[in-house]
């Protein structure tokens, strides 16, 4: 079965004590990709290992990788993409994550296609449609994985942190034998020092990153474009992230603090960088109340009325108080606060005039952990002016 062994290393100022991630063939490894190549970038040597040690191995990606216009431009030589150029483009790319799972020794039969919409996951997420949780924690029942790989919180694709929240909600449906699954998280898109994805590390011999560099290179498509960055993964580790309460105050997120007060969720924000203001709070909680709820919130004189996403009702009034480049926004969780209290609370916020590249987050998710009558543990939020904008909430109640 799975283990993990402790091997230190020193960096010169402080010792990092990364553990070293050993396969069995007993394990069972379950890869949650959100779009083809996301497989073999992170985790192609984990996947090979897991192959040569006779572990099972089973491959999910949730979209098709066919809203990808850049790149379709740069190979096609075409402006204007249309419906049936992406579905062309999406059937390429499953094409090459296939020949990229062949070079790492994975048969086509591990592999599943989910086609959820490529760009699309956090709205999928928010919109109040279980369709992908329900479909993941069905995959995780079935294959009743020893190891889950899934992207992280931290990963700036907002395809890739929406799918970290949708897994843990995914997760929390499935009934797993306690002790049997352990689940780690990769990333692939990351901002200057906000990801350690050093705490778990698998070595790969020569042999493991050739293979990994011919599977990068079957992502074709992919490669003009990107051909530096993607060809970096082909080294001599991996390395992956154990799941984690957050951190204490970290002054590179714009969400500083959160905490649970009388029913109301209270959220402390910062501005990223001079001038730039957030064009959406989205909030995801996963309690034991068997429902979900969503919310959306309109800028109004002194107030933000705070809607129901699904037929707009008003559900009552949220605030938002500024000092500077600070601001507290206070959000009513209008009676689900007992279900709160026994689940997580995930924010973010979003700010698309500021996306490198028109795609990237400048942050992704927070996860706070709720005690119940104790205040959130500090993470990190926000935004100078952030009411100077329409600001839009979701909430999901997950049992």
């Amino acid at each position: 079965m799975l283990s993990i062994q402790a091997a230190g290393r020193y960096t010169g100022r402080t010792m990092i004590m990364p553990t070293l991630l050993r396969l069995s063939p007993g394990d069972r490894v379950l890869v949650l990709a959100p779009h083809p190549d996301d497989e073999t970038l992170p985790a192609g040597g984990l996947l090979q290992r897991a192959v040569s040690v006779g572990a099972a191995v089973r491959v999910v990606f949730i979209t098709d990788g066919d809203n990808n216009p850049w790149a379709q431009r740069a190979v096609e030589r075409r402006w204007r993409i249309g419906r049936r150029d992406r579905a062309r483009w999406g059937c390429r790319r499953r094409e090459e994550a296939l020949a990229a799972l062949q070079c790492l020794g994975v048969p086509e039969s591990a592999a599943a296609f989910l086609a959820f919409p490529d760009q699309g996951l956090t709205d999928l997420l928010l919109s109040g449609d279980p369709a992908l949780v329900h479909r993941l924690a069905e995959e995780i029942r079935r294959f009743g994985p020893t190891l889950l790989l899934a992207p992280s919180i931290d990963d700036l694709h907002p395809d890739h942190n929406a799918l970290a929240v949708v897994s843990r909600l995914a997760l929390s449906r499935v009934a797993l034998p306690a002790g049997r699954c352990r689940v780690l998280h990769y990333v692939v898109h990351r901002g200057r020092g906000r990801h350690d994805t050093a705490a778990v590390r698998i070595a790969l011999d020569a042999a493991e990153v050739r293979a990994k560099r011919r599977a990068i290179l079957c992502h074709a498509s992919q490669l003009v474009l990107r051909r530096r960055f993607m060809l970096g993964f082909a080294c001599s580790a991996e390395g992956f992230a154990r799941p984690a309460a957050p951190p204490g105050l970290d002054p590179r997120h714009p969400i500083r603090g959160a905490r649970l007060e009388r029913g109301t969720l209270v959220l402390e924000l910062v501005a990223p960088r001079a001038g730039l203001v957030p064009s959406a709070l989205l909030v995801a909680i996963e309690g034991g109340m068997g429902r979900s709820v969503r919310l959306s919130m309109r800028r109004r004189v002194g107030a933000i009325e705070v809607h129901a996403a699904a037929g707009g009702a008003t559900v009552g009034l949220a605030r938002i108080e500024r000092a500077g480049a600070r601001a507290t926004l206070t959000l009513p969780l209008n009676g689900h606060s007992d279900g709160v209290a026994r689940g997580s609370v995930f924010v973010k916020l979003e700010w698309p005039a500021g996306r490198r590249l028109g795609l990237f987050d400048h942050a992704g998710w927070r996860v706070v952990p709720v005690a119940e009558r104790e205040p959130i543990l500090r993470v990190a939020a926000a935004s100078q002016g952030a009411g100077e904008r329409e600001l839009m909430a979701a909430a999901a109640l997950h049992p």
